[in-house]
């Protein structure tokens, strides 16, 4: 009986201390791949994704806070335009291929561009994109996405939430993690 409890105790353990969302308490610092910015406390972030960094305070469909990379190579197309970044492209050539990709994605419907310039993220020349669109269930969401590249790799900083409520709520959230992001040498 001592054996079977013990058993269960060990595995409950093991299971709640792998949770797959984790609560950002305070605010803290947090350094991955040469990178480090400010978390926004009382947000979650995602232990399991595939991103550099996943952040949401209310969930996904909501609002969130993405950190993607991307590896510049002859390989990597872009999934539906199937066109490939290469090393010698400007970040402004390379947003314009994200619009180009994003105008034929299903799942962004009514896609509008509100803003695309160029700018400056920690020193490294970028991207600024703002857009909002419709999702295939008529939910309008709008995205801020700021693109640069770094070796081999193209990085996009996206804040996307519900433009009805979410995106005003919390766009200081991101505005202040942008300013806290930095590249380190």
């Amino acid at each position: 009986m001592k054996i079977k409890l013990l058993f269960i105790l060990s595995l409950a353990l093991l299971v709640c201390g792998c949770a797959p969302w984790q609560i950002v308490q305070n605010s803290r610092q947090w350094r991955y791949l040469g990178f480090e910015a400010t978390l926004p406390a009382g947000w979650m972030k995602l232990n399991s994704s595939p991103d550099i960094l996943f952040l949401s305070k209310d969930g996904e469909l909501l609002q969130s806070i993405r950190i993607f990379r991307y590896e510049i190579n002859k390989k990597n197309a872009l999934p539906i335009t199937k066109k490939i970044v290469t090393d010698n492209m400007l970040p402004q050539e390379i947003s314009e291929l994200i619009v180009n990709e994003m105008s034929l994605n299903q799942n962004k419907q009514k896609l509008k561009i509100l803003e695309n310039i160029p700018i400056d993220i920690s020193g490294e020349n970028g991207f600024k994109l703002e857009y909002v669109f419709n999702t295939p269930d008529n939910l309008k969401i709008k995205s801020v996405l700021y693109g640069f590249k770094k070796d081999k790799f193209i990085y996009l900083i996206q804040y996307q939430a519900t433009e009805q409520f979410y995106f005003d709520k919390d766009v200081v959230v991101f505005d202040d993690f942008i300013k806290s992001f930095k590249v380190l040498r």
